[in-house]
């Protein structure tokens, strides 16, 4: 019988000394850490950006803002009177019912629902009440104006949230922390934070609606059911938009067709990939549908806000000419019976040339090259007074797409959501202030949606540089990479065969 040879086992290696160089070198190449040291600088970003905005709404509810009253007026003026008047869900054919519903909620959970109302535009005309002073305590409609108006804060805030979850998905870590800074102390973004208007909301619910399609994009080709939810939570981003601003249901469309777009531009586009977009697009159309509904009963029309301010429109498009008011009707808010359709209007009263080149001209009029000051280069000039921000826009944006699929979706997903704007933000309205508020062209709040694209782009653009300052050599191996692609982005069906089959075929 054989013994069998006992196995020795090899001698153990002496231990490395722990030493503090090592340690040290090996948290910094944690991932915990990175991860950590970023949510602690973002929360410091966060907090400032909370900090400003309280402030500004500080020195805004003492009156001290001439151009923003402690008092609503205007729109927002019309958002508070729909919510102390009409009965959850707020359906009106007046104005769409998200933004009053939610100031409702805030109204009955915190506020002074019983409040009685003063005559219309007699809050705008009132002296601004400071917010401590005895007289706001005894005023319950100014106590509930501010109350709506910290609720638009917190709009603003949740569009900071979504952004950088965007900026992280997209671009990673450093990108993320500049979007975020960039963000926290923009002065335009403070400046209607605490307007109680439709702009901070709906900016939020872009950028949440961004994120659910790029994990959409990311998990293309999988198992349906890994899918659902964000499927799920892309309609219903898709519907609170039409109930925020039913203008945006085209929008909505030209979303769901950029998704399936760039699903064929990255190869990953399938018959599935179809049928999960017709279900998004069904199920945002059912949940927007009782809206809808209720504005045909009541109206005759689904949209009949878009008509409104169709004529509103084209009356100060046309001012004077034979069927529209003349200038001085309008001056005195005489915009007479409402006498045409947005289709009326757009393609009714242009021709093909027209319509086209005004929203070319639109797009490029808010991205800054006509230079006017309701452009979104000269938002980020009152935001960030360094004019060499202004060169990375384009510059980042063109990265921005190349880098990958997803970045291409939210840049084209952020300038579709532009669209119902670019038709009128070139034109010239009548003055009705007196003084004059906006004496030239249109509301600057118009362009402010694209601020997101453009600190993010700009965000994209100061990263690359400080790249190219760290290693040059790797910016030259990847422009020779580009002109061997025949300046096509790596991911695109129609680049060059990758390296490794140029090999094979080489062999």
């Amino acid at each position: 019988m054989r013994r069998r040879r006992a196995t020795q086992a090899p001698p153990a290696a002496p231990a490395t000394p722990v030493t503090p160089a090592v340690s040290l070198a090996g948290l910094a190449r944690s991932e915990t850490l990175r991860w950590g040291l970023t949510l602690g600088l973002f929360l410091i970003i966060f907090s400032q950006a909370v900090i400003e905005r309280r402030d500004y709404f500080a020195v805004m509810a003492a009156g001290l803002l001439p151009d923003r009253p402690a008092r609503f007026g205007g729109d927002a003026e019309g958002y508070y009177r729909i919510a102390m008047t009409e009965p959850l869900p707020c359906f009106n054919t007046s104005r769409e019912p998200l933004l009053p519903a939610l100031g409702r909620l805030c109204i009955l959970a915190f506020g002074s629902p019983s409040a009685p109302l003063s005559e219309p535009g007699a809050s705008a005309a009132a002296a601004a009440t400071a917010a401590g002073s005895p007289a706001a305590a005894a005023d319950p409609e100014l106590e509930n104006q501010l109350l709506l108006r910290r609720l638009s804060i917190s709009f603003s805030l949740l569009g900071m949230l979504a952004f950088t979850a965007c900026a992280l998905m997209l671009c990673g870590r450093t990108v993320a922390l500049l979007s975020a800074l960039l963000w926290a102390f923009s002065g335009w973004d403070m400046h209607y934070a605490v307007a109680f208007l439709r702009t901070n909301l709906a900016i939020a619910l872009h950028l949440l609606c961004i994120v659910a399609f790029v994990v959409l994009l990311r998990r293309a080709g999988r198992p349906l059911r890994s899918r659902l939810v964000p499927a799920a939570a892309a309609a219903v981003l898709l519907a609170l938009t039409i109930y925020l601003d039913v203008s945006l249901l085209t929008v909505a469309v030209l979303l769901l067709g950029v998704h399936q777009a760039v699903l064929l531009l990255c190869r990953r586009w399938s018959r599935r990939e179809l049928a999960l977009g017709a279900g998004i697009g069904a199920l945002t159309l059912l949940l927007a549908s009782p809206y809808l509904v209720y504005n045909i009963r009541e109206a005759g029309e689904p949209f009949p806000m878009m008509d409104h301010h169709a004529w509103w429109w084209a009356c100060h498009e046309f001012a004077g000419q034979p069927g529209f008011p003349t200038r001085a009707q309008l001056v005195a808010g005489d915009y007479g019976e409402d006498g045409t359709t947005v289709a009326g209007y757009i393609f009714g009263m242009h021709s093909l040339p027209e319509v086209v080149g005004r929203y070319a001209r639109g797009y490029l009029y808010a991205l800054g090259f006509d230079v006017p000051r309701r452009s979104v280069f000269i938002a980020m000039r009152r935001v960030h007074s360094f004019p060499w921000i202004m060169v990375l826009l384009p510059l980042g944006m063109v990265l921005l797409c190349w880098r990958s699929p997803e970045g291409l979706w939210a840049t084209l997903a952020s300038l579709v959501t532009f669209l119902p704007y670019a038709f009128i933000i070139t034109l010239d309205t009548v003055i009705t202030v007196e003084p004059p508020r906006h004496p030239i062209g249109v509301e600057a709040r118009f362009v402010i949606g694209l601020l997101p694209i453009a600190f993010l782009s700009c965000a994209v653009a100061l990263a690359g540089l400080l790249r190219l300052l760290g290693d040059p050599r790797d910016t030259l191996r990847r422009l020779r990479q580009l002109a061997a692609r025949r300046f096509l982005p790596p991911w695109c069906r129609w680049a060059k065969a990758a390296p490794s089959a140029s090999r094979e075929v080489g062999t």
